[in-house]
């Protein structure tokens, strides 16, 4: 019996970015909580935005391929 090659299995790129996505989005949450006493609504407001943008992701031109990564509030 010979060698033969196994092909690499196939990756969902879409799948892969649409969890990470959420995982973000998952992680951020209590950063945007109303109950979240220890942030500035300046603060808690840089972070709807940066989840806003989050979620606008898959909407970008090259999705899945391409993605620009909006920066994470401090």
């Amino acid at each position: 019996m010979g060698w033969f090659e196994v092909p690499e299995p196939k990756v969902d790129q879409k799948a892969v970015m649409d969890d990470q996505i959420a995982h973000f989005l998952m992680e951020t949450a209590p950063m945007v909580a109303m109950d979240n006493t220890d942030m500035t609504k300046a603060k808690r407001q840089e972070w709807m935005e940066y989840r806003k943008k989050l979620q606008e992701i898959p909407m970008q031109p090259n999705y899945p391929n391409e993605i620009f990564w909006p920066s994470r509030p401090e």
